[in-house]
């Protein structure tokens, strides 16, 4: 008899994957089947009941993810089910939500409102922001699945730099390490890296205010309009008090419970094509 020192496979996990009409078992790579069977399965010491799960959200998340050839592969050893949870949703630009159901919040363009923040409805407006240095690339590591899943580095760059300077760009000098847990393609992990740096340059602003119970409306994730006093003196804010309808029930006037007073040569906003001749906009 011989003994095996070193056994290598290839192998697939089987989790419930969403079929159109209902959860069947079968292999996935999906990250949404996959977060949605930790919280359920069998591996999981106390699973979370099935009625605490928002299968809407998982559903809707899972599309998102197949379109944008999102995938997850991982083996998971000693972890806790938040930090599964966690890793299992970057691998899907997303992050977990532990609200009165288990969601996921996607990091994608939101382009309908829920809210508005003004002085009329908050106060202690505050805003802080980083301006720390950001390094010029990324040395990625990943398994790379075209390489017989070896440990592959991948260079990614940040916008305005390059290997060697030319053609308007700056050769990188400052690279930061980072590794990818669950992400095995190439495009996959520039496509995560390509966020990473969106984060860091364009959410390094942190806005704080009090407000009342209306906050409650919010969720985390959600599209919420920032209105400040800065422009306070060439403009107002005002709730919307009554709106007048012509004929064909279009909106011909709006009325606020306060007034906006844009001075009265500017009074028809319509008109106004060039801001710099509005006084406020010019004065010392």
């Amino acid at each position: 008899n011989r003994s095996l020192e070193k056994l290598r496979a290839l192998a697939h996990g089987l989790c419930e994957s969403w079929d159109g009409t209902g959860w069947t078992l079968g292999r996935s790579r999906n990250p949404a089947d996959w977060y949605r069977h930790v919280l359920l399965g069998a591996d999981t010491a106390v699973p979370v009941d099935a009625a605490l799960i928002d299968e809407a959200n998982l559903t809707d998340w899972r599309t998102w993810c197949e379109a944008n050839g999102l995938t997850v592969d991982m083996v998971v050893k000693g972890k806790s089910m938040e930090e599964t949870l966690r890793a299992i949703a970057l691998c899907g630009h997303a992050s977990p939500s532990f609200g009165a159901q288990h969601s996921v919040v996607i990091d994608r363009e939101r382009t309908t409102p829920v809210g508005l923040i003004s002085q009329r409805n908050a106060a202690q407006f505050e805003t802080r922001k980083a301006f720390g240095d950001l390094p010029h690339a990324l040395r990625v590591t990943i398994v790379d699945e075209v390489d017989d899943y070896q440990p592959r580095e991948i260079i990614v760059y940040a916008p305005g730099y390059a290997a060697v300077a030319g053609g308007g760009l700056l050769e990188a000098t400052v690279f930061e390490a980072i590794t990818y847990e669950g992400i095995q393609s190439e495009a996959q992990a520039r496509a995560r890296a390509a966020l990473d740096y969106g984060w860091r340059l364009h959410r390094a602003a942190l806005h704080s205010c009090t407000m009342d119970f209306e906050h409650l409306e919010f969720e985390r994730g959600d599209l919420v309009l920032w209105e400040t006093d800065i422009l306070g003196r060439v403009g107002g804010r005002g709730r919307v008090r009554s709106l007048t309808l012509d004929g064909s029930d279009r909106i011909t006037a709006i009325t606020l419970d306060d007034a906006v007073d844009f001075g009265a040569a500017n009074s028809d906003l319509t008109t106004l094509v060039d801001l710099t001749i509005v006084a406020d906009l010019t004065e010392p």
